[in-house]
């Protein structure tokens, strides 16, 4: 990277290493254009974007309901006859990591769900693990690079997609998440004044592909088996094609074994028309999420091309200080899914376990075909993919 700020000139301020592995490195500068034109003619970069903000996909202010009625409306009561989650049928602890604002770590119906980096000491301020943070114990905080994750204002959203992916099931308490156990690894990026950028989701994504990587290459005696990662965020009329690197990361996550899961807007707007981040990412790997109502009526964005499939979202769900209430929009479409293919993979046959092990880029494929093609068709959910829920 030395060489690189050399030979383009003194106009940038390098930031920070976003990913090590895919060398991937934030730079500032004064002049945005010159210095994009700079480095896409250099024959050491490979891809360049700028850094922008994104929008967290909100809940709307509609009549919430005071059930779990989307459980029902996805069959649970019946995949739960199969499984409830949480391990292989080879014992593999089943992980999702969801990047959101921040999140309650201590309430009563997560707090024996959440992913700790056991190759880590807690607070000994020593990086035990060799991979370039410093006690990420319990996830990691990607703009105050800490593993506590109650940063800037109390906010609900991402507790409440912990708690529909994975809140503690059969325990007497609260709600059930699809996963009734399941490991959530939290990677957080709230701060006070501000939402987050996308270089702090491109280090987020970094951070879990590096731990399924360490995991596949290590027999499971390292790293975390992360299957699933949740982004209820985005970026309203956006394209693919100005965010190359961001997009690229869906293919490494895929060839490590891990489908990612995006919401997208909660606008009702064609969006291969008019574009939408990440959803439209061509990546095999990503799965585009869209709302359905409990009428089975379509409530946001919607495409044949980016939009895969619809779920359904406004729910009962966890929230801050122990306390639970109404969580919907796309915000809450896109956990139902990401805690389903976490389920799916808790599916007790050994012939499957074996093939998540030998083949895990053909075992996501696989996983995400099951989905698309078992949806329950409707009319109104015709202007997608699969065209169902």
């Amino acid at each position: 990277i030395e060489t690189l700020l050399a030979d383009v000139g003194t106009t940038f301020q390098y930031k920070k290493k976003l990913s090590n592995r895919l060398n991937i490195h934030l730079l500032s500068s004064n002049n945005t254009s010159d210095a994009l034109q700079k480095l896409q003619q250099s024959s050491s970069v490979q891809s360049v974007q700028k850094n922008a903000v994104i929008t967290w996909r909100n809940e709307p202010n509609d009549a919430l309901y005071d059930t779990q009625w989307a459980l029902d409306t996805i069959k649970a009561e019946q995949a739960w006859q199969y499984t409830t989650g949480g391990l292989t049928a080879h014992g593999d602890s089943i992980v999702c990591a969801v990047i959101d604002r921040s999140f309650y770590v201590p309430h009563e119906d997560l707090k024996d769900n959440i992913w700790r980096n056991h190759a880590e000491i807690p607070n000994n301020q020593i990086d035990d693990d060799g991979n370039g943070l410093v006690d990420d114990y319990m996830g990691w905080q990607l703009v105050f690079e800490t593993d506590q994750h109650d940063y800037g204002n109390i906010n609900n959203h991402g507790t409440s997609i912990l708690g529909i992916i994975g809140a503690k099931g059969n325990n007497n308490l609260g709600t059930t998440g699809i996963n009734w156990d399941i490991i959530l690894m939290l990677l957080s990026a709230q701060t006070a004044s501000e939402i987050t950028k996308i270089s702090n989701i491109i280090e987020g994504y970094s951070y879990a592909l590096d731990m399924r990587r360490a995991y596949n290459e290590s027999n499971g005696q390292r790293g975390a088996f992360v299957v699933s990662t949740n982004s209820s965020w985005g970026i309203d009329f956006d394209w693919a094609e100005d965010h190359p690197i961001w997009c690229s990361l869906y293919d490494s996550l895929g060839t490590v074994g891990i489908l990612s899961v995006a919401a997208t807007t909660n606008t009702d707007n064609d969006v291969d028309r008019y574009g939408d981040m990440p959803c439209s990412c061509s990546s095999e790997y990503l799965l585009g999420v869209s709302e359905s109502s409990r009428d089975d009526e379509r409530n946001a964005g919607y495409g044949r091309k980016y939009i895969d499939l619809f779920a359904p979202a406004e729910s009962k769900s966890t929230r801050w200080s122990d306390y639970y209430g109404d969580f919907g929009g796309t915000s809450g479409a896109a956990p139902h899914v990401t805690g389903a293919i976490a389920l799916l993979y808790a599916y007790p046959n050994a012939n499957w376990a074996s093939m998540i092990k030998t083949a895990p880029q053909q075992a996501a494929l696989l996983v995400k075909s099951i989905l698309l093609n078992s949806v329950d068709k409707k009319p109104t959910f015709k202007e997608s993919v699969s065209g169902g829920r």
